[in-house]
């Protein structure tokens, strides 16, 4: 019999998000550690393929083939209940950690049906607001939470936003951040397409086109910039619903020249490696994980003090210029004042904050989970 701590780890897909990612890489780090894991998702394999081969993976669904039709949904819920009852009675994990609403709340109904004494983790991957949940859900997962072994916040205002919505959480919520940072792969990376070459100097800004991550105010802001610096440029990474409306802007404020939208990227650490600036532009984050990749490569960042991460990632603007939301004003006075040299970021400090994130550091939060009786010491 094995004495191995078995931890089985829960999130709905692999499509590619944030959350996903998370998972992956404390998967990686828990096999490596002498866990044993058991992994498993719904259905889509797409980061599938990271995952370290000797991790157990179970498919509770063949595919996605369920429609968003309230049948089909309830459907295709019932379904994970019932198969991942299975896997926890068979696999007897000592653990169950989920991230993303649904797998919370699975987690939840499975680990009571199941009368086994997993230690159940919820990990909040986001602010919690509770007007984006109907009334049943929102009931769902306050049970989700109440009834855990411990809830995993991923940033400060994360933290109080579980606090506020549940006041008796307090003592079971504890701050652990994205594990993101793996030094030797991004270098890695960084050096894979050396045929992109840029003449200018350039700032550069990563996310997905849509109106939370405001490249509206991200361009005014560089318009200001482009008064004092008529060398600079702007690089932005991501496809979204607002490309065509940020394209117009762009033409309309006469920066055409030098704004780039090079689209999605699948490995955009050249990109990271040659900019000037980062810059998030976000009226919300998640935790930001984009902020900790621009920090790896030693880059000063300028991001709005928006809820989420930032602020956590920065320290409150030690490690960047944290501006208001939807000001482009002070966001352009930010950039010219790295620019200009008035403010200074050192690479080697930057890099160490990065760390701080790094797989080793927040996996080895987790690992004190799993094997201190007395939990988790922030």
């Amino acid at each position: 019999m094995s004495d191995k701590i078995k931890v089985a780890l829960y999130v709905p897909t692999l499509l590619g998000g944030g959350a996903e990612r998370v998972f992956v890489n404390l998967a990686n780090y828990f096999i490596e550690n002498n866990i044993e894991v058991i992994f498993i998702t719904s259905f889509d394999k797409g980061y599938i393929n990271q995952l370290n081969r000797s991790i157990k993976v179970k498919f509770i669904l063949k595919k996605s083939r369920f429609g968003n039709h309230l049948f089909n949904t309830v459907h295709r819920l019932l379904i994970s209940i019932i198969k991942l009852i299975n896997i926890l009675i068979t696999s007897k994990p000592d653990y169950l950690l989920t991230t993303l609403d649904e797998a919370n709340i699975i987690g939840y109904i499975c680990n009571i049906g199941c009368f086994r004494k997993t230690k159940h983790i919820v990990r909040q991957a986001s602010i919690f607001d509770k007007k984006k949940y109907g009334f049943l859900k929102e009931k769902i997962l306050g049970k989700s939470f109440r009834s855990s072994y411990l809830v995993v916040a991923n940033s400060p205002d994360t933290k109080e936003s579980l606090e506020t919505f549940i006041t008796e959480l307090r003592d079971k919520i504890i701050v652990i951040g994205n594990p993101i940072f793996n030094a030797d792969h991004f270098q890695y990376l960084s050096t894979e397409d050396e045929n992109f070459i840029l003449d200018c100097p350039y700032i550069l800004s990563v996310g997905r086109l849509n109106a939370v991550k405001d490249h509206l105010t991200l361009i005014n802001a560089f318009r200001i910039v482009r008064e004092v610096y008529d060398n600079i440029n702007l690089i932005i990474l991501g496809d979204g619903p607002l490309k065509s409306v940020l394209e117009k802007e762009i033409h309309n404020l006469g920066l055409t020249d030098c704004t780039i939208l090079f689209g999605f990227q699948k490995n955009p650490y050249t990109f990271y490696k040659n900019a000037s600036i980062f810059v998030l532009s976000s009226l919300s984050e998640g935790f930001g994980n984009v902020i900790v990749e621009a920090l790896s490569f030693g880059k000063a960042i300028v991001s709005t003090a928006c809820s989420g991460g930032p602020k956590y990632i920065l320290d409150n603007g030690k490690y960047g210029i944290l501006v208001p939301v939807k000001d482009p004003k002070s966001m352009a006075k930010a950039m010219i004042s790295i620019l200009d040299g008035s403010i200074v970021f050192d690479s080697n400090t930057q890099i160490s904050r990065a760390n701080d994130f790094s797989i080793n550091n927040i996996g080895s939060k987790y690992l004190q989970i799993f094997t201190s009786n007395k939990g988790y010491t922030q």
